[in-house]
C-alpha cells in the first residue's frame, strides 16, 4: 500500500504558509538569487535566504499542528527522511524532498504575482501598508521586547532580519493586489460561468435528517441507547428509498424541528480545505460518503455524537451569493482566485529560472529550524 502524504493545497502555501520576497534591487544585499523571472522587459527574482525562511515557516506549521507520520513528529530529522509516495506518483521520495520541492514551486507562484504587480505598474494602498506597520510593530513588541536587535538575533535562525520581514509582507500585499487586479476584490469580475464549475467541482451539497445520541451533550448514551437510534434511524432510511427531494424535506422538517439552512450545507470535498485537524476528519467522513453516492440518493452515516440520513443533491447555481450560504463559503472566492492564480502561473511556467547551484546549497526542511511565529 502507498503511504498516504499529507496533503497541502496551494492555496494553503499561498494564504497561509508564505510570505515572500519582492522585487530585488540589491542582489548583493538581499543574497543570491535562486529564482528569476524576466518576461516582456519585466524581471523580478528571489533569493535563496527567503527560500530558506519558507521552510523553515513550512516546518513550523507541521510541528503546530501535531502533524506525524510512522517515523515520528515533525520535529524530528527521521520525520522529513521518511519515504513515500505523493501526488499519486510511483517514485518514493522523502518528505524532506517533496516539501522542498512544494515550497520552490509555490516560490515561483509569488514571484508571478510580483511580475503581475510589476508589469501593470499597480501600488499598494495606505490601507495595506498601514496594516503592514501595525503588524510588523506587534511583532516587535511581544516577540522582542521592543528591540530591533533582539528580533533580528531571532530572526537569523530562519535567515532574514526585520528589513526582510517587511519585504515579505509586503510582497504577500502585492501578490494580494495582483490577484484582484486579475479576478477583482472577492472575486468580483468573475461570473456564474466560472464561478458555478468551480463550485460543481470543489464542493457538495447535501441536506440531512439528524439522529444525536443523546440531547445533551455532557451525557454519555450507553449501547443500548446507541442501539434503539440505530434501529429508528434504518427504519426511517427504508421509508425514503425512492421518495422525492419534497416528501424527504417534509420529513426532514418534522424530524430536525426546522433548519436554518435552507439550501443545505454545503462541504468542501477536499478536507485540506478545514481550519483544523478535527474539522478535516469531520469534512473527510462526509465527504467520503458523499463522494460514493448519486445525487438524489439518500444513506445513513454514523458519526460519534449521532446519525445523520443524508440526501445528495446538486448544488445551487450561485450558491456562494446566496445570504444563507454565507458560513459555507467564507473561502469561496479566495480560493476560487487562488486556482486560477496557479493555472496562469502554470501558463508561464517556462520562463522561470532556477539556479540549481545556489538551490544545490540551500539547505533542506530538516536542516532549519521550526519557525511559529513570522
Amino acid at each position: 500500500m502507498k503511504f498516504q502524504a499529507v496533503k497541502l493545497r496551494v492555496f494553503a502555501f499561498l494564504l497561509a504558509l508564505l510570505l515572500l520576497f519582492p522585487l530585488a534591487a540589491c542582489a548583493g544585499k538581499q543574497g543570491k538569487a535562486l529564482l528569476t523571472l524576466d518576461a516582456e522587459g519585466v524581471k523580478v527574482t528571489f533569493s535563496v535566504n527567503h527560500y530558506r525562511f519558507l521552510l523553515s515557516r513550512l516546518r513550523g506549521n507541521f510541528v503546530r499542528q501535531g502533524i506525524a507520520n510512522s517515523a515520528g513528529s515533525a520535529d524530528q530529522a527521521a520525520f522529513w527522511n521518511m519515504q513515500g509516495y505523493f501526488d499519486g506518483s510511483d517514485t518514493l521520495k522523502t518528505w524532506d524532498s517533496y516539501y522542498c520541492e512544494q515550497v520552490l514551486e509555490n516560490c515561483k507562484v509569488y514571484l508571478f504575482g510580483l511580475w503581475i504587480f510589476e508589469k501593470n505598474k499597480l501600488s499598494l494602498s495606505d490601507a495595506a501598508r498601514s496594516a503592514i506597520e501595525e503588524e510588523l510593530n506587534d511583532i516587535l513588541t511581544y516577540q522582542a521586547d521592543g528591540s530591533k536587535t533582539k528580533l533580528n538575533s531571532i530572526l537569523a535562525n530562519y535567515g532574514v532580519n526585520y528589513n526582510l520581514l517587511k519585504s515579505f509582507y509586503e510582497t504577500e500585499a502585492k501578490v494580494e493586489a495582483a490577484m484582484q487586479f486579475l479576478y477583482g476584490e472577492n472575486a468580483s469580475l468573475l461570473d456564474a460561468t466560472v464561478k458555478d464549475p468551480y463550485l460543481n467541482e470543489h464542493y457538495f451539497r447535501y441536506k440531512r435528517i439528524l439522529f444525536p445520541f443523546t440531547e445533551d451533550e455532557n451525557v454519555t448514551p450507553t449501547e443500548d441507547q446507541k442501539a434503539q437510534i440505530r434501529t429508528q434511524a434504518d427504519n426511517l432510511l427504508a421509508k425514503l428509498q425512492g421518495k422525492t427531494e419534497a416528501e424527504f424535506e417534509t420529513v426532514m422538517a418534522e424530524k430536525n424541528e426546522g433548519d436554518e439552512y435552507t439550501d443545505g450545507y454545503y462541504i468542501p470535498k477536499d478536507e485540506s480545505a478545514a481550519n483544523s485537524t478535527e474539522q478535516a476528519s469531520f469534512i473527510s467522513t462526509i465527504s467520503q460518503k458523499l463522494s460514493t453516492m448519486e445525487v438524489g440518493e439518500v444513506a445513513l452515516l454514523e458519526l460519534s455524537d449521532g446519525i445523520q440520513i443524508l440526501r445528495k443533491y446538486e448544488p445551487t447555481s450561485g450558491a456562494y451569493d446566496l445570504d444563507v450560504n454565507a458560513v459555507w463559503f467564507e473561502s469561496f472566492a479566495k480560493n476560487l482566485m487562488a486556482e486560477l492564480f496557479q493555472k496562469e502561473y502554470k501558463s508561464m511556467a517556462d520562463k522561470f529560472a532556477v539556479d540549481e547551484a545556489v538551490l544545490a546549497e540551500a539547505p533542506k526542511i530538516k536542516e532549519t529550524e521550526a519557525n511559529y511565529y513570522f
